[in-house]
C-alpha cells in the first residue's frame, strides 16, 4: 500500500513494514568500482554497500544484472540455490525479480544488500583487490 509523503506498507511474511523499500531494486543506481594491490594490513570495510572481491578469481566480465533461472550462490560449505537464499532471507516474493545481482559469468558473487559469493572473498593470498560500491539512487 502507498501512503502520502513516499512511504510505504507492506505485508512481509509475519511483519507489516512501514517506510521506504528495505531490498534493493534493479532500477536507478550507481556503481563505483576500484582495482587496488591489497595492503598487508588492509580489512575489508564493513559498509552494507562496498564489498571486496578478490579480483584474480573474477574470470568473466562483471555484470550487474537480475536473478536467471539456476542461479547459485558459493556459502561456507557448499552452495545454495539464488531462490532459496532470498526464502531464507525473508525476501518478499514481490522484491525478489528486481534485486540487483552482481554476476562473474553464470557465477553469482554478490546478492546487493546480502551476501557475497564465498568463491571471491578476500583471502590471505588475496593480492588484487575489486572494491565495489553500490548506491541505489532514492528518490528523497
Amino acid at each position: 500500500m502507498t501512503l502520502p509523503g513516499g512511504i510505504a506498507g507492506v505485508r512481509t511474511y509475519r511483519t507489516l513494514r512501514i517506510g521506504s523499500a528495505e531490498v534493493p531494486r534493479a532500477g536507478a543506481f550507481s556503481v563505483r568500482i576500484r582495482f587496488f594491490v591489497r595492503p598487508k594490513t588492509a580489512e575489508p570495510p564493513r559498509i552494507p554497500y562496498t564489498k571486496w572481491f578478490d579480483y584474480d578469481k573474477i574470470k568473466d566480465t562483471l555484470v550487474w544484472r537480475t536473478r536467471q533461472s539456476g542461479d547459485v550462490i558459493a556459502i561456507a560449505g557448499g552452495k545454495k540455490s539464488l531462490k532459496r537464499f532470498l526464502i531464507d532471507e525473508k525476501v518478499p516474493a514481490a522484491g525478489r525479480d528486481s534485486l540487483p545481482v552482481l554476476a562473474d559469468g553464470k557465477n553469482i558473487v554478490w546478492i546487493a544488500g546480502f551476501r557475497i559469493s564465498e568463491r571471491y572473498k578476500v583471502t590471505e593470498k588475496t593480492t588484487r583487490i575489486a572494491e565495489v560500491t553500490f548506491r541505489p539512487e532514492t528518490t528523497e
